[in-house]
């Protein structure tokens, strides 16, 4: 029957999980999809599915059944396709055999990938015998570009995902049920403890376990047996990746399949102030940090593990050393979380750290906006909830370099507490785009003398400003700073202040401020100080003349004596300041941009300070434009204003109209105001918002008086050749008379040629091909009356080719030719990786539209200047040696320019005599030359006769344009002079044999010449101090140094000593030889790293960041891999050699199977030894990494490698399974230190968290990790910080480890817990950091007295003896058949089996400890009457326990429900409530519960249904969880997840169970029972026997009233006792099941009994 009820509970089970397989699928109903599927199985069974119109998420067609056996073969046929468009698709097909809901990967039956349409695939399996019987689901996706093998569970926008099911018979039958793996969890993690749950698969109640580190194969790890589905286990090490599998134990011999592995991972240990993190190694800097990116303060984080935090330079200098967030869009809601601190012993404490907001990348501050915010909080429980300490708002100033905030946090004393800092972009999404920086993190105690704080400012005027700050100790005087703004504080700027406010005065408008304060405590007891406090005074009225440009801002911000007024109604419109590098800039960093939005009514204004002077005498002038953009028609209203605030007062002047400005280039606006007779004192401009989403630019804004002399206008170049151009404009007023100034592009006036006119034309003669040329006019209207400068007018002469060389002696040749299809020689240029703001080498176009070029113009490769990102920036390259000291007559430089782009920017090539300049400019272009990306190349040629006789270098000098669409490229650069001395041909030069000390060099003579120079050059040197050697044949063999570069030049020399021009360079290294010197670090600074071998992997790692090797998996397809072989190392001089790394890789669920392994070889890579090796969750550094970014890096551990020889290598195979890029860094090998002892391991192995624990030995493995034999150290152990000391006088040698046992036993048996830590203590020890092992918990359980039992004698013929055990009111006694034994009955009295002899039977119970749990009352916070029912509380188990009771709070009488809940839906408990007695006084009612609940997690408590008029009482705020009761259960939260409410039921009645008391012993004694007399002649009859349970007893003619007569089944229960009436009794027991029974005469003198079998 037992089984009977196991196989349908299991039955039951398997039917609740069946719709719990995880959630996959499409997110569209278009394309890729599977079109049918089907299969034939037994009973004539089948399914045929036609797929299409497409499905989101998972298609249920579970309905659909086949019917499977095992061990027999099925083929399942599936048609991948599509339902709209053909695309590459993967597809794969799975049968969850076990049932377990989850489909492994050894249960994928077939998989498929290509491009529809395609052939039908057909998948033949055969259904494994184990499989489990009954219902399996069978699961079939089509994934769009997905990669095999598929994830099951994964979620994408195209394919599809159906469910189908198989019924399978002639399987596996669990008599014996695994525990659901999806139910398995970990909770109360700490860094050496956690507590292992899962829910029973049946009615099982006892447990196998096991636990280790994650990857360990099952029966290897940690094991024991449990009775409760609840345990804790001890002894984990800090930051370790644990696994634990469990497996049920029905019965002997009956145990389930083991479930799991459920992975966890155990925290860092608390940290102890003081201490600082100055995220020198990245964020998060260690595992002990982490992040979040979603949630609130209220509600708590959400998201864990990633976030926007990233690390960079404070303030956006440098890279690193800080931690930041940008704040621009509204979904940014991100944390960082401190580790824990210990704040049990010491303080009280302060948190101080660095604070900054500054523009998006740039360096100055800025403000946060309207809603954004940053918060400090802090957690008491482990991150459960957090309390806000401080937080800053838009109105936060931030000084020059940032601020340093300090936060005392005295009433947090006694706790263990974690620190977060969450940043919040808020709901508005506001124009300001900024940088919130965090730095040097710190906890210190708070010190004698606590810095004054929360300094804030008021009463601020244009003169004048008062500030005030906050104390936290008795001082009564302060040390005071004012300063300008960035400047430090010195005693120049000193006050002594005696109140905790002061006012400032004389201070400059419109002008910002720091301020810093520091206290006097006491005489020569004074704080730190705290500060800058920057602020601004507010702004006076301005006369003419007034100039803004704009730049005194951080964007978005405007000069603050400006202001914007919209009131279109839309928040999207807005005037800011703007330095995108994708919109222009007149004078940077920034412009005004106008941009309408959506909104063309209201008003949209920009707003000037107050003006003075504003009258007929005066006029602005500025500078406007719109990208040309045709689509933005929107014109320009300028006009008055009495109040900036109010729009009603905006009075129109004059309309700017659009075609004015519509322009990609600056044009000067000017709005004259001599019609002007108002009188109001504001200039506004407001955009016309004649059409929608239009953009419009200003910059350098003029307020001045109208000129007595106006500027000329219309500045045109026109009959531009190649050295000449003519230059006109137009009279700014009636003069006669003007001054021209001219000079290379970018000149700074009044360094230009100067000259006067009495024409408005200028003809400029004798310019330089080729070349740049700015040009101003200036009109002279009197004498010390001119005008303003007009202009730049910017042009360039014509492009001029190449003109050739004309030679008197000689002939034309090439002395440089280079293609430009590589960077040797070159330097400033970029390898492979593309960078913004630099010069670098490509092959395709650029990587932005509307600028550079489609490829090369020659060859493959070419230079070019990339834009995109911040502009304008200037970048140069300088070209290798070029030798023209024995070049004669003419010398011209040649090479091709493409220049295209609307901000193509100044292209300068320079001539110098060092690599490192000053360079001439012979050479100048600016502004765009080609009209398309595919439009050629132009050739260019500059006459170089003046450097004759000189060796030169050429500089290509780049200054950008201000947007991202200035790509500038140049190929193919050839220098041609007149040679009378052939060089040797170019490209002949060649290199053979090269060996670590010798290479062969070889060239094909020019000429009839047969004798050269040969210059051998290592980049270590240079020409200057280089000497030739001089060889008489055109092949040499010269010496080298190994893992060196050269660079190989040869000249001819002719007759009568004249030389040839320099052939080459032609680089070379030489190979490595072994190194021999130690440490050896690689740190990856310099790319390909010296004497590795990158090469043997189908792909290759690269460089990155300039600091670390990437192999680029999510670029790679699954399986590829790349080698990285490092060079032989001579390790014969270390004793015990060791390998470090650090690396980085972020796992990824969807693409699991990335793997780095670390090889060594001792036979020069012959063969090689595995020694370190990760792959899928474990490649998994939780160190920031994202999918393509590197984290903080983390160390491999110290690895030995002394086992394998003294000439070793070290590979690296990064294997790729499409997952996210893997990184290495900083490889070394070094000597292992010589002293360093500790403990590995440790166990108690007898001591359990249990019952009747005794005595245990103490056992702990010592690790050697050093290379020098140890002896006579100490090793100990503390229990309950006792400690035990021995010495250890075994030898260890370098590298091995001893398994050691104390001398003693450690007794166990006293109630109470036992925690134990190990250590070791080493003389000279090098790293006691791994000197500890950590600690181990246990605890043995209360145990209650024995009860007290009577025993029974029975006679031998009477063999069932009646015995009684009394325990302590309200416990069942529980009756065991020997101590420790099996229970065979419960209660007082135990009616014993039939005996034969005398028999021992012992008594034990569990005793009751009762206590309340939860909120004690409903007065924890505000609240009231709740009738929105099914909330309440979320609880959990880790001990048995009774709910006796709750207390809820009725409003009223009526009905409550209260349901009790588990974690796979199912009711514990259900019953419904009357209230009948009036509410009075606190209305508390209590409500009778009476269930026992086992060990689990997740349990609820809700109410429902109820009838009360105003509900039920619940707290709104004022929640403090977790709730304990001990260690055996804890409420722990509402099920609403809000951490501030508390629902219903209060106080809690709980007991536990104990252990069982000792167990007493009761005795039935069997007598012979010789003195009682046996009459033969009473004896009965059972007529018939057999029989079916209906028979008559017949008595003899002793018959009496007195006699009784019982049947018994044969273990004594008692199954009829009647008295007997008469000689023939009749018996009826028809409903009795078949078997052996006793029949029993009593007649209070005799007993007699038979047996009878009933059939």
């Amino acid at each position: 029957m037992k089984n009977c009820i196991v196989s349908l509970i299991f039955l039951l089970f398997i039917v609740q999980v069946n719709g719990q397989y995880c959630s996959a699928g499409p997110s569209s109903t278009f394309d890729s999809n599977v079109e049918s599927v089907s299969i034939t199985g037994e009973n004539n069974t089948n399914i045929n599915y036609i797929g299409c119109p497409g499905v989101t998420g998972v298609e249920d067609q579970t309905a659909l059944i086949v019917d499977l056996t095992a061990g027999s073969s099925y083929s399942l046929n599936v048609q991948f396709g599509t339902c709209g468009g053909n695309y590459s698709s993967a597809g794969e097909a799975w049968i969850d055999w076990n049932q377990n809901t989850i489909f492994e990967s050894t249960e994928s039956i077939g998989t498929w990938s290509g491009t529809p349409p395609t052939s039908p695939s057909t998948f033949n399996f055969i259904v494994p015998p184990t499989a489990f019987t009954g219902l399996a689901n069978i699961r079939v996706m089509q994934y769009e570009s997905g990669t095999l093998p598929l994830n099951p569970c994964a979620t994408f926008t195209w394919g599809s995902v159906v469910d189908f099911s198989a019924n399978v018979s002639g399987g596996y039958i669990p008599t014996c049920p695994a525990p659901p793996v999806q139910f398995m969890s970990v909770i109360n993690i700490t860094a050496t403890n956690a507590t292992l749950q899962w829910v029973a698969g049946g009615l099982e109640n006892q447990w196998n376990i096991e636990y280790g580190l994650s990857g360990f194969i099952n029966g290897s790890g940690t094991s024991f047996l449990d009775t409760l589905n609840s345990t804790i286990i001890g002894g984990l090490s800090p930051q370790t990746n644990y696994e634990f599998y469990v497996q049920a134990i029905c019965g002997a011999a009956d145990t389930s399949l083991w479930s799991g592995p459920f992975s966890f991972t155990t925290p860092c240990a608390a940290l102890v102030p003081p201490h600082i993190e100055d995220f020198s190694s990245g964020f998060p800097p260690n595992a002990c940090w982490e992040q979040a990116s979603d949630g609130d303060p209220a509600s708590g984080p959400t998201t864990i593990g990633t976030s926007s935090w990233i690390n960079d330079g404070f303030g956006n200098i440098g890279n690193n050393g800080a931690v930041k967030i940008n704040l621009y869009s509204t979904f940014t809601h991100d944390w960082i979380f401190t580790p824990q601190f210990d704040f049990t012993t010491g303080g009280p404490f302060q948190v101080e750290f660095d604070l900054g907001v500054f523009g998006w990348n740039q360096t100055t501050p800025a403000q946060l906006g309207s809603d954004d915010r940053v918060e400090l909080l802090i957690s008491t429980d482990g991150g459960i909830t957090w309390i806000g300490l401080t937080n800053w708002n838009s109105s936060y100033i931030t000084g020059p370099n940032g601020n340093h905030e300090i936060v005392p946090v005295p009433s947090f004393s006694g706790n263990i507490v974690q620190f977060a800092i969450w940043a919040s972009e808020g709901t508005i999404d506001d124009p300001e785009d900024v940088d919130v920086m965090i730095d040097n993190f710190a906890v210190y105690t708070i010190p004698s003398c606590p810095q004054p704080l929360y300094i804030n400012s008021y009463d601020i005027g244009p003169d004048s400003a008062s500030l005030t700050w906050t104390n936290f100790a008795s001082d009564s005087a302060w040390v005071a700073y004012l300063t300008p703004n960035g400047t430090p504080p010195d005693t120049s700027y000193q006050q002594i202040i005696y109140n905790d406010s002061v006012t400032f005065s004389g201070l400059n408008a419109n002008t910002p401020y720091d301020f810093y304060i520091q206290s006097i405590c006491s005489l020569g007891d004074t704080s730190f100080l705290t500060g800058p406090y920057t602020f601004f005074t507010t702004c006076l009225a301005v006369g003419a003349p007034y100039f803004q440009d704009f730049d005194n801002t951080t964007a978005p911000y405007i000069d603050q004596c400006w202001s914007v007024i919209n009131n279109t109604g839309n928040s999207f419109a807005n005037i800011s300041a703007d330095n995108s590098s994708f919109n222009p800039q007149r004078s940077a960093p920034n412009s005004i941009g106008f941009y309408n939005s959506g909104a063309d009514t209201g008003k949209l204004i920009l707003v000037s300070p107050e003006i003075l002077d504003l009258d007929t005498t005066k006029r602005i002038r500025f500078y406007m434009q719109n990208e040309g953009s045709t689509s933005y028609t929107s014109d320009l209203v300028v006009g008055t204003m009495s109040d900036p605030n109010d729009v009603t007062t905006f009075t129109p002047f004059s309309t700017v109209f659009n075609n004015a400005y519509n322009s990609s280039n600056w044009q000067e606006i000017i709005v004259s105001f001599d019609s002007y007779f108002g009188s109001d004192h504001y200039i506004a401009l407001a955009h016309g918002l004649n059409s929608t989403y239009d953009y419009m630019w200003m910059d350098d804004f003029h307020y001045e008086n109208i000129p007595s002399c106006i500027a000329p206008t219309n500045l045109i170049v026109s009959n531009i050749t190649s050295d000449s151009a003519v230059i006109n404009w137009n009279p700014g007023g009636n003069e006669t008379n003007w001054s021209i100034q001219w000079g290379p592009s970018g000149f700074t006036l009044g360094t230009g040629i100067i000259d006067t006119v009495n024409t408005t034309s200028y003809n400029l003669s004798a310019l330089n091909p080729s070349f740049g040329y700015d040009f101003y006019v200036q009109a002279i209207c009197a004498v010390n009356d001119s005008s303003y400068w007009a202009g730049p007018i910017n042009f360039n002469t014509l492009l001029q080719g190449p003109a050739g060389v004309t030679c008197v002696s000689g002939n034309p040749g090439n002395i440089l030719f280079d293609d430009l299809e590589s960077t040797g020689g070159w330097t400033g240029i970029n390898g492979s990786m593309i960078n913004n703001g630099a010069w670098n080498i490509n092959s395709s176009g650029t990587s932005s539209t509307g600028t550079g070029p489609n490829g090369a113009h020659s060859g493959n490769n070419y230079f070019y200047y990339e834009t995109s990102g911040t502009n304008p920036t200037s970048g140069s390259i300088v070209s290798p040696l070029i030798d023209l000291a024995n070049a004669n007559d003419d010398v011209e430089l040649s090479f091709w320019m493409h220049a295209y782009g609307q901000e193509v920017g100044v292209l300068t090539i320079g001539v110098g005599n060092s690599v490192t300049g000053p360079f001439s400019p012979v050479f100048s272009s600016s502004g765009e030359i080609q009209t398309s990306n595919g439009d050629p190349f132009q050739n260019v040629g500059v006459n170089l006769s003046s450097f004759l006789g000189q060796q030169i270098y050429l500089e290509f000098a780049y200054t950008s344009g201000s947007s991202y669409t200035g790509d500038l490229a140049i190929d193919l650069i050839e220098i041609e002079s007149c040679i009378s001395c052939p060089s040797p041909v170019p490209t002949s030069l060649n290199i053979n044999n090269i060996s670590s000390d010798s290479v062969n060099l070889n060239w094909q003579a020019g000429g009839n010449e047969n004798n050269w120079l040969v210059y051998l050059i290592p980049d270590t040197s240079n020409f200057s101090n280089t000497s030739p050697f001089l060889v008489s044949n055109d092949t040499v063999d010269l010496p080298v140094n190994p893992n060196s570069t050269y660079s190989f030049y040869v000249q001819s020399i002719c007759t009568g000593g004249d030389t040839s021009v320099l052939a080459g360079p032609l680089v070379f290294n030489t190979p490595c030889v072994s190194f021999t010197t130690f440490p050896y670090i690689e740190d990856f600074s310099s790319w390909p790293p010296t004497c590795w071998d990158l090469t043997g992997g189908s792909q290759t790692c690269v460089h990155y960041n300039n600091a670390a090797a990437q192999a680029s998996f999510w670029s790679w397809s699954s399986g590829q891999n790349a080698l990285m072989t490092s060079p032989v190392f001579d390790v014969s001089s270390l004793v015990s050699p060791e390998l470090i790394f650090d690396w980085s890789h972020q796992f990824n669920t969807s693409y699991p199977n990335d793997a780095l392994e670390v090889l060594v070889s001792d036979d020069g890579g012959t063969t090689w030894n595995q020694i370190w090796y990760k792959a899928g969750s474990d490649l998994e550094s939780n160190d920031g990494a994202s999918t393509t970014t590197a984290g903080s890096f983390v160390s491999s551990g110290r690895i030995n490698i002394s086992n394998f020889g003294t000439s070793v290598m070290v590979m690296f195979n990064f294997s790729s399974g499409y997952g996210p890029h893997c990184f290495i860094d900083n490889v070394e090998i070094k000597e292992a230190p010589m002293n360093d002892i500790g403990v590995a391991d440790a166990d108690v192995p007898f001591a359990t968290t249990g019952c009747d624990m005794d005595s245990s030995s103490v056992v702990v493995t010592i690790q050697n990790f050093g290379f020098a034999p140890q002896t006579g150290f100490n090793v100990e152990y503390t229990l309950n910080t006792v400690p035990v000391v021995e010495t250890v006088f075994d030898t260890i040698q370098g590298g091995s480890s001893l398994i050691y046992s104390f001398s003693n036993p450690i007794d166990l048996s006293a109630d109470g817990v036992y925690d134990f830590t190990f250590t070791t203590s080493l003389p000279n020890d090098s790293d006691i950091s791994n000197d500890a092992f950590g600690s181990l918990s246990f605890e043995n359980f209360y145990t209650p007295i024995a009860p007290s039992t009577n025993n029974d004698t029975v006679c031998v013929y009477d063999s069932i003896a009646t015995l009684t055990a009394t325990g302590p009111s309200g416990v069942t006694i529980d009756w065991f058949d020997s101590i420790g034994g099996n229970i065979i009955a419960s209660g007082d009295t135990l009616v014993t089996p039939a005996i034969t002899t005398t028999t021992s039977f012992w008594a034990a119970y569990k005793d009751m400890n009762p206590g309340n749990m939860g909120a004690v009352d409903n007065t924890i916070g505000s609240g009231g009457g709740y009738n929105f029912f099914n909330e309440g509380l979320v609880f959990e188990v880790t001990n048995p326990i009774t709910l006796d009771s709750v207390t809820v709070y009725p409003t009223d009488t009526g009905f409550v429900e209260v349901t009790i809940g588990n974690i796979i839906g199912a009711n514990l408990f259900n019953d419904t409530y009357h209230i009948t007695d009036p509410i009075t006084g606190n209305g508390a009612v209590k409500i009778p519960i009476g269930i026992v609940i086992q060990p689990g997690f997740s349990y609820t408590m809700t109410a429902g249904n109820a009838t009360t008029t105003g509900g039920l009482y619940r707290n709104t705020n004022g929640a403090s969880y977790p709730y304990n009761f001990g260690s055996d259960a804890a409420i722990t939260g509402p099920t609403n997840g809000q951490n501030a409410f508390y629902f219903f039921f209060y106080n809690w009645d709980i007991s536990t169970v104990s252990c069982y008391s000792d167990p007493e012993e009761a005795i039935a004694v069997v007598s012979p029972c010789t003195n009682i007399k046996e009459i033969s002649n009473i004896d009965f009859d059972v007529i018939p026997n057999p029989n079916n349970g209906t028979f008559q007893i017949v008595l003899n003619d002793d018959f009496n009233q007195n006699t009784t007569v019982s049947v018994r089944d044969i273990s004594g229960k008692v199954i009829l006792e009647e008295i007997v009436d008469n000689n023939n009794y009749q018996v009826n027991l028809n409903n009795i099941e078949k078997g052996v029974y006793i029949v029993c005469l009593d007649n209070n003198q005799f007993k007699t009994q038979k047996r009878i079998i009933v059939q």
